[in-house]
């Protein structure tokens, strides 16, 4: 049987026997000063031989304690700069190969797709249903992957982007989703990212809510941003601690979902100067409320 425990390496043994040294001289010296003060207190007699052999010590012991300081600080920077960099790489390898399946995954689906309209009203037709949402799933979170990989790095570049649009794009991926849009507004937002937000609030009512349909309203928030409420017919939040909804891998039942997406979104939304938030509706429905730059169609 495979042991999960954390195997302490060399790497910490040595550093704990550097803290403790280091604590251990520095108690003594705090120790030795407190005793020398008090010496100092009661009147007697100068030793200028203690005095020098006391000097002597505290010299050794200061240069002893002044190396195993510079050499424990020393060996802490280059680890770090060598986990940094390591970090760095395994960051590049995930997105890369993140890219790559999702860009095979794409392909994959478009011709699932292709061949589901070919074969429509077969016996096989059901099938590739099935396939080709699984493939959009996998997609998705592929995607999640990769913006997880770069999202302290990347930027975003925000341009003025139709709501209808963004929302027609949902309708094609979920043809099972009926997608209701109360108005088409113009949001100003980076478009991968606001795709990866839609996205997930889409696949979270879809996977976890069991929803069949998803109606976004459309307000206006004031100082140039719109208010959109995503609410659905699912079954709503089951789990525990609804306040940490979007809270990364926190799983709130042992059948939800890691969380990923619904803490992305909240980022992305965050990086192009918005807000995600979650409650649950009057009907115990599932509700997102995202603020985001734009303004409503015929507004100022």
């Amino acid at each position: 049987m495979r042991s999960n425990s954390l195997k302490l390496g060399w790497k910490f043994w040595l550093g704990t026997v550097s803290v403790l040294f280091n604590l251990s001289l520095a108690g003594w010296w705090l120790w030795f000063g407190l005793n020398q003060a008090e010496m100092l207190r009661a009147p007697k007699q100068i030793d200028v031989s203690e005095i020098v052999r006391v000097e002597r010590m505290l010299l050794a012991e200061g240069w002893i304690l002044l190396v195993s300081i510079a050499l424990g600080g020393g060996f802490l920077l280059y680890y770090i700069i060598s986990e940094t960099r390591r970090n760095a790489r395994i960051r590049e390898f995930f997105a890369s190969f993140s890219h790559e399946l999702k860009t095979s995954i794409a392909s994959l689906r478009v011709q699932v797709e292709s061949l589901e309209e070919d074969l429509r009203g077969t016996p096989s037709s059901r099938l590739l249903e099935r396939l080709s949402r699984d493939s959009v799933k996998l997609e998705i979170q592929l995607e999640n992957s990769l913006v997880l990989a770069e999202l302290d790095s990347s930027r975003l570049y925000l341009e003025k982007i139709s709501l209808e649009k963004i929302v027609a794009s949902l309708a094609r991926q979920w043809p099972e989703l009926r997608v209701k849009l109360a108005r088409d507004s113009v949001l100003q937002g980076d478009r991968r990212a606001l795709d990866c937000i839609f996205r997930n609030l889409a696949q979270n009512a879809l996977v976890h809510g069991s929803a069949t349909e998803l109606v976004i309203d459309v307000a206006d928030a004031g100082s140039g941003q719109i208010r959109l409420t995503f609410s659905d017919n699912g079954r709503g939040f089951q789990g525990q601690a609804q306040n940490r909804l979007g809270e990364l891998f926190f799983r709130h039942q042992p059948g939800s979902g890691s969380g990923v997406g619904l803490h992305l979104s909240q980022e992305l939304a965050r990086k192009q100067g918005g807000r995600l938030s979650f409650e649950l509706g009057p009907d115990r429905n599932f509700l997102a409320h995202f603020n985001v730059p734009g303004q409503l169609n015929g507004g100022a």
